[in-house]
């Protein structure tokens, strides 16, 4: 018999439960409301109108614009030409905003994006650029040296213009330096270095910084420019820095830079949501869907470059779409690959790739194959000197599946981290000219000479998930090396057409 009492605790421990249920659901409804309002900040943060996952952007990189040449910034006139072509191109600009949304939120950017963006906050970047991007809708990033505004150096932006800036729109404000910037103290013998790079010489003690102390003055710099900006630019978000000098550790002097790179990296990764370095291997500039974020890559535009120059090299390095099929190359078809060393040229319909003087080969990648996972390379390759390397699934120079040829032998293997593995390696008779295939599915390759089969599917690294195809003449040896890529196709293996060449 259920007596008063007890209906009382049972009506209680009921309304404990439905309180208990609801307090859950109000947390998991809170919970859905905190990620639903950071993706509709990342929205708003991003006002492009987003169309493709799956692209590739690149990042311009100018520092001054002048009246006239001086051999290293980029004139007004031809700045002007330049943002005019990519307007009557369709390109859209965007800024670090989009971009971390972009990375952080998966928002969607247009298929034709550009970010421009101008290093240290020189005054005649934003005089002659501000008409330009205001006439054409266009906006951009500046990344600052604060240092030069607490210095009150006239050559540089002051507070207030800087301020004007921000309240356009049209300027996104970012990091750049205080202080590092400058190169410091780095030896006893008044050798000077990079800031970021180099523990700095303590004169008064006659020693170098310790490697705490290095990572400290790092995170007082970084943590000081966000600082600077953020008190003196109301309404600003500063997540975004440029590495002074494209620096982010690779030219230490006094330091291991096994050391100095992930020490910087770290700390920057700590403060920063996004990081750009400058491009200067030649290589694809671009950035995309799966980039490192704290090494995203800007094009230095340099005073040389024309409008045409620059609208050519965004439409090379493009992303190329599947099936790939050139069964003899023309004089403009070269235009489509980077060469990372060595020489690259058209003769006779073919590719050539031969080593320069003193070098022990060469390379080419061809752009926009980024996104490339499942899909079969033939290449028809002559030997004239040393061995080729055909390559498939490449991401960078130190990451690729390949086929190496060389005079009797055949060798399938990848390179991972810079480091060559043997998957198989089985005896060939030499004759010159060969025709390569290699199929990848999953993280197997295959691999085919003259139709046929010289191993069965291989497991490969998972790092080797994706990416594109090359080309490399090596002779370790004397460094006459000397190949003719006659034919490439490359086709994706879901497809059914017909693969005959």
């Amino acid at each position: 018999m259920i007596t008063k009492r007890k209906r009382k605790w049972i009506l209680i421990f009921i309304l404990v439960l439905a309180w208990s249920a609801g307090l859950i659901g109000f947390f998991r409804v809170e919970k859905a409301i905190q990620v639903k309002a950071k993706r509709i900040e990342a929205a708003a943060i991003n006002p492009v109108i987003g169309v493709a996952s799956e692209v590739s952007v690149p990042i311009l990189c100018y520092h001054g614009l002048v009246d006239e040449d001086d051999g290293v910034n980029v004139t007004v006139d031809n700045f002007r030409e330049q943002m005019i072509a990519l307007n009557e191109n369709n390109y859209t600009t965007i800024d670090t905003h989009d971009l971390f949304a972009y990375y952080e939120y998966g928002a969607r950017l247009p298929d034709k994006s550009v970010m421009i963006s101008f290093d240290d906050g020189r005054k005649d970047s934003y005089y002659n650029a501000e008409p330009i991007f205001e006439e054409l809708g266009f906006k951009a990033v500046m990344f600052d040296v604060t240092g030069k505004q607490d210095e009150q150096d006239p050559f540089f932006l002051n507070w207030d213009e800087l301020r004007r800036m921000h309240d356009s729109g049209r300027w996104d404000i970012q990091a750049h330096a205080w202080q590092g910037h400058d190169e410091i103290s780095i030896g006893p013998n008044g050798e000077t270095g990079y800031f970021a790079s180099n523990k700095m010489w303590l004169v008064a003690e006659n020693r170098l910084e310790t490697s705490e102390e290095y990572k400290g003055r790092l995170s007082e710099e970084l943590l000081r420019i966000r600082q600077d900006l953020e008190n003196n630019i109301p309404g600003i978000n500063v997540d975004a820095l440029a590495f002074p000098w494209g620096d982010y550790g690779q030219w230490a002097a006094n330091i291991d830079k096994k050391e100095a790179i992930p020490t910087y990296l770290n700390v920057v990764k700590s403060i920063y949501g996004l990081s750009f370095e400058l491009n200067s291997s030649g290589s694809d500039f671009n950035n995309f869907q799966d980039s490192d974020c704290a090494l995203l890559r800007r094009f230095e535009v340099t005073s040389y470059i024309t409008a045409e120059d620059l609208i050519k090299k965004l439409k090379q390095s493009k992303l190329t779409k599947l099936p790939y099929v050139i069964p003899e190359f023309g004089p403009d078809q070269l235009s489509g690959w980077f060469c990372n060393w060595g020489q690259a040229y058209i003769e006779d319909g073919a590719i050539k790739l031969a080593s320069e003087k003193n070098q022990s080969g060469a390379e080419i990648a061809l752009y926009g194959a980024h996104y490339w996972h499942d899909y079969t390379l033939k290449a028809r390759i002559a030997i004239e000197s040393g061995a080729a390397h055909i390559i498939g699934r490449y991401v960078n120079d130190n990451n690729f599946a390949f086929c190496h040829i060389t005079d009797g032998e055949i060798v399938l293997g990848q390179k991972v981290g810079g480091n060559n593995y043997i998957l198989k390696s089985i005896p060939l008779k030499h004759q010159g000219e060969y025709l390569i295939e290699l199929d990848f599915k999953g993280n197997a390759i295959q691999c085919r000479v003259d139709d046929k089969s010289i191993s069965e599917p291989i497991a490969i690294d998972p790092s080797l998930a994706k990416g594109g195809v090359g080309f490399q003449a090596w002779n370790a040896e004397n460094g006459a090396a000397r190949i003719a890529i006659r034919m490439v196709a490359v086709f994706d293996n879901i497809e059914k057409e017909d693969r005959t060449i």
